[in-house]
């Protein structure tokens, strides 16, 4: 399925260089990849030096954007404790 979506996607001129997906249970506790939490946008940003502003989360289900959505609000807190300790 992933290739076909990586061919349909590319006959587009678009671009997909990795599928992430979480390998878990979901009775599995702490993990940090299971939906909603951003354990799989963090891989990605590491693998890819993502820029996440230049980016988009793509899914099937409210959840992927509410993960996207807390991923976003988690490095504009990182940005804004940076912020802090420059300005303190």
């Amino acid at each position: 399925m992933n290739e076909k979506v990586r061919g349909q996607v590319e006959n587009r001129g678009g671009r997909i260089d990795a599928f992430y997906y979480c390998p878990h249970l979901p009775e599995e506790e702490g993990c940090p990849c299971r939906k909603p939490k951003t354990g799989m946008i963090e891989k990605a940003v590491r693998d890819f030096e993502v820029d996440l502003g230049r980016s988009r989360v793509v899914g099937d289900s409210a959840v992927d954007v509410d993960r996207a959505t807390l991923s976003e609000k988690r490095r504009a807190e990182r940005r804004r404790r940076k912020w802090l300790r420059k300005t303190l």
